[in-house]
């Protein structure tokens, strides 16, 4: 396959401070409901709803099975939290290669149904959302990341996808939007 490839890895302020004050409360728990995160206790990449982890050789390889358009909803959102936690803290783990079973889509976009539930008459806000957060988790994780896209990155897709230090991108199925 053709691809092409661009990296970055961007300086800037590390804010991971969610949840802080009640602005970051009620969006969080608009996106969250009463459901609580999992837990972060030992590295063993099981118990994940849409995603597939195979390490092998320090290369975490990271499938996205959320079909039939890798939308960005609340299981592979909660998954993709957990799995940034966890593989930043694994010493055997190297590099994260993120990539896409669903034919046609690395991840389409977040669920618009979630972000309509979020109140409009919040503040501005004064630091990371989660989903940020996420993202952040990913883009300064101490291991090269990779997201090879093959298909449709649109909106959150996108923000995952620019979050990794390169991105390879097949230049016949490979859309940005």
């Amino acid at each position: 396959m053709p691809a092409t490839g661009s990296s970055s890895r961007c300086g800037g302020p590390e804010r991971h401070c969610a949840g802080s004050n009640e602005t970051e409360r009620r969006r969080i728990a608009a996106l969250h409901g009463s459901r609580n995160l999992p837990s972060l206790g030992g590295v063993g990449y099981e118990g994940y709803e849409k995603l597939r982890v195979r390490v092998e050789g320090g290369v975490a390889t990271v499938t996205i099975d959320n079909p039939p358009i890798n939308l960005l909803d609340r299981a592979l959102y909660f998954d993709m939290q957990r799995l940034a936690a966890e593989l930043s803290g694994d010493p055997g783990v190297r590099v994260v290669v993120l990539r896409s079973s669903t034919p046609g889509f690395f991840i389409a976009h977040f669920d618009v149904g979630l972000i309509l539930r979020i109140p409009t008459d919040l503040p501005e806000p004064t630091e990371l959302n989660e989903f940020h957060t996420m993202c952040e988790a990913f883009r300064t994780m101490p291991k090269a990341t990779v997201a090879v896209v093959e298909g449709r990155a649109g909106g959150g897709g996108s923000e995952v996808a620019l979050s990794c230090d390169m991105r390879f991108a097949a230049r016949e199925t490979a859309i940005f939007n």
